[in-house]
């Protein structure tokens, strides 16, 4: 990397890659991680699992298209090159993507951010972890769902590189009345039993709304607070209430025989076993009897 650096390579490979990572694939296609996924495991395109698999697995997979591969040379300069000196040429470059009104080009701009997580995590919490943040919170709220798929990814990688606590991007996610992002956040919150008292009603309300009225199966699909880890330790018996609602919504999917119900199912079951380790024996115990 100091070879690009000594001879003045930086801006020009950055705005050789730019337009990659930010252009639109050809008409009536998508890009790997925006496609619906039809595998049959009930997740869709907007779940933060689905899009980091395709979008940054980097597992040699049929997903490492020229955008994938734009993405990890910013990746690797993150790594590899000196903060201050890759921010003040790729910023700009970012900020541009970010504040467009081409969908894609948004979705680059978030690209971008999430990438750059790993190696630049010091730089970023130190100098720039506010506005970032602020910034992926923002694009959950998006009206183009390439756009919120990109930013859950961005979530995700913060999450795992800069070990940011997520309770504002509940809140926000609750200001904008956007419960879909609220439920793809579940994954990546890290929480005290205090802070997450004030959401739990909003979020059972809208997980058991879900489950017992949505006729779309990926709804109904979407990631339940009492099955996330993080969320139900957290709560533990705050959660004692909700607990027979939420047994009589999951009796349907317990006992379906239908092939489209499994992974449904499937999902079912891991909420049980879930609240089975949080809520304790005296309010599980009689249901296994």
């Amino acid at each position: 990397m100091q070879t690009v650096l000594k001879h003045k390579l930086l801006s020009p490979i950055l705005q050789a890659i730019f337009p990659v990572l930010s252009a639109a694939p050809p008409p009536g296609q998508e890009d790997p991680e925006d496609e619906e996924n039809d595998n049959g495991d009930g997740s869709d395109s907007e779940s933060p699992k689905h899009y980091a698999a395709q979008a940054g697995g980097g597992d040699g997979s049929d997903s490492e298209s020229p955008k994938h591969y734009a993405a990890q040379v910013i990746d690797t300069m993150a790594l590899h090159m000196p903060p201050e000196k890759l921010f003040q040429q790729l910023m700009p470059l970012a900020q541009a993507c970010l504040s467009s009104g081409n969908p894609y080009e948004r979705k680059g701009g978030l690209m971008c951010l999430a990438v750059l997580a790993e190696g630049c995590a010091d730089h970023i919490r130190t100098k720039m972890l506010s506005s970032m943040l602020q910034t992926v919170c923002q694009s959950l709220s998006d009206s183009n769902q390439v756009v919120r798929s990109a930013g859950l990814f961005a979530l995700g990688q913060f999450s795992e590189h800069l070990q940011v606590r997520h309770l504002n991007v509940l809140q926000s996610a609750f200001d904008r009345a956007r419960a879909r992002v609220v439920m793809g956040s579940m994954e990546y919150v890290t929480v005290t039993r205090e802070e997450i008292a004030p959401y739990l009603p909003t979020l059972m309300e809208t997980m058991l709304s879900a489950l017992n009225t949505a006729e779309d199966l990926k709804i109904r699909s979407w990631p339940c607070p009492p099955s996330e880890p993080s969320v139900a330790n957290a709560a533990k018996e705050l959660l004692v209430p909700y607990f027979p609602p939420v047994i009589e919504s999951l009796k349907g999917f317990l006992t379906a025989t239908s092939e489209e119900m499994r992974s449904l199912q499937t999902q079912a079951l891991d909420t049980l076993s879930v609240l089975a380790r949080t809520i304790g024996k005296d309010v599980f115990g009689p249901l296994a009897a």
